[in-house]
């Protein structure tokens, strides 16, 4: 069953969702959009265009939404403050928002598969190697504090709620459970799932969603037990947790995309919100 209250229709594919207090940032490959939801009934108010880029770029946003790390091809990591902008005043129905950000370039070593912003002052940027990952941690201002390689091939990565510094991940090469790799002190272990193709991943205040394209998902509590499941849209290309109790789930089928917002206190799940 899916339970579906709001969904908004989108040209193009999404490679990334990230929930904040005033609504959700949708990352494409080219692309940034911010939506904004009643969080009452997590219906869609607005959606509006941040940034656009001629060619591809792996992007993530802190969840405040006062700055922005982006990638591109040419190994150019770009930081970009926005705290002078403010999300509530902009947003307008469709309308391309007004963004100058201040911007600090970085040079990469290699290109990067995907940026995870950690906190409020540090980027993570991982790019796959033959045998494993190279993992690297920038500040805000674009100084490196921190290099690893893992002896892991990631797939897809999400900085995990609740733990600083902590990383929840899929693995290129087991379809059956996901990784906690903490960066302070540095560990990895294994978390074992009953999901067929665990892909997308999303960090909420009380543990984890995972999703598969087909729209099964189960619910983890921090220590990784099942505390709830979903048969939700399919086809989904990702997924985040906004708010108290939202659920974001995109998907892209054809040429069409779409995008969900479900509220997980009307399921009968076994957790208080």
């Amino acid at each position: 069953m899916i339970f579906q209250l709001s969904r908004v229709h989108l040209g193009e594919s999404v490679q990334k969702l990230i929930g904040s207090q005033q609504g959700c940032f949708i990352i494409s490959d080219r692309s940034i959009y911010f939506l904004s939801f009643s969080t009452s009934e997590y219906s869609v108010v607005s959606i509006g265009l941040i940034a656009k880029e001629d060619s591809d770029f792996v992007a993530d946003v802190e969840t405040s939404g006062r700055w922005i790390a982006a990638a591109t091809s040419d190994k150019q990591l770009q930081l970009l403050d926005l705290r002078d902008w403010e999300i509530g005043s902009h947003i307008t129905g469709g309308q391309t928002l007004t963004v100058n950000p201040k911007s600090i370039a970085v040079e990469l070593k290699s290109a990067r598969s995907q940026l995870l912003v950690l906190d409020g002052r540090h980027v993570a940027a991982i790019a796959p190697g033959k045998t494993g990952t190279h993992l690297s941690v920038f500040t805000r201002r674009g100084t490196e504090v921190g290099s690893w390689m893992l002896p892991v091939l990631l797939e897809r990565a999400i900085a995990a709620g609740g733990v600083p510094y902590r990383l929840l991940a899929t693995q290129a090469n087991n379809q059956t459970s996901l990784l906690l790799i903490d960066l302070k002190p540095f560990r990895i272990r294994q978390v074992k799932v009953d999901l067929p193709d665990p892909k997308f991943l999303a960090a909420t205040s009380w543990g984890y969603v995972v999703a598969s394209v087909l729209g099964k998902m189960i619910l983890l509590d921090m220590q990784g037990t099942v505390v709830g499941k979903i048969d939700g849209p399919k086809q989904i290309s990702a997924i985040a947790y906004a708010h108290t109790s939202g659920l974001m789930i995109a998907t892209f089928e054809g040429t069409q995309g779409c995008l969900w917002t479900l509220d997980l206190r009307q399921l009968d799940l076994d957790l208080l919100f």
